[in-house]
């Protein structure tokens, strides 16, 4: 599809999120930036994808083994009030910020088209990596910006396609 001023590509390395509303099992609203602090993993699936049902498995594995896991966590689901609550059970504490986006928000106001996805945001909102966080391998990856984020600046982080070091828990 060719790039005109009505049409947005995908969320990519250096945009910034939108700041939509997302909605609780309360169905409380709350605004994404909200849930940022001085960073933000967003993993945003949709229960009608057999794939995201498997990275939601493997992103509670890969949670349980960090050991003093400080990273802010948020998910956003495509799924019903009926099993929004199953999957507040299913994470529990790991993450506790599990909010449902309706699909069509999530394709046109935040510009994921493709699902399981994750995005590692700083304080702004800026994405500093994404991917399809569908293993331990792509959930470091993910996890790299954010582990360096107070020792380098996030301009430079978000421009950078490898960031090497240690995964280490800010």
């Amino acid at each position: 599809m060719s790039e005109n001023k009505f049409y947005k590509g995908i969320l990519e390395v250096g945009d910034y999120v939108s700041n939509v509303s997302i909605y609780g099992s309360d169905n409380e609203e709350v605004k994404l930036y909200d849930l940022i602090t001085d960073h933000l993993l967003l993993f945003c699936f949709t229960t009608d994808c057999e794939s995201c049902l498997s990275s939601i498995e493997a992103l509670d594995i890969y949670l349980s083994k960090i050991t003093n896991n400080t990273y802010n966590v948020a998910v956003l689901i495509h799924t019903d009030n009926i099993n929004l609550p199953v999957f507040k059970t299913f994470f529990g504490e790991k993450i506790p910020k599990i909010y449902t986006v309706p699909k069509d928000t999530m394709l046109k106001k935040l510009r994921i088209r493709y699902f399981p996805r994750g995005y590692a945001l700083n304080k702004l909102g800026q994405v500093l990596r994404e991917n399809g966080a569908t293993s331990d391998y792509w959930l470091e990856k993910l996890l790299e910006p954010i582990s360096i984020l107070p020792s380098q600046n996030l301009s430079e982080v978000a421009g950078s396609s490898e960031i090497g070091g240690q995964i280490a828990c800010p």
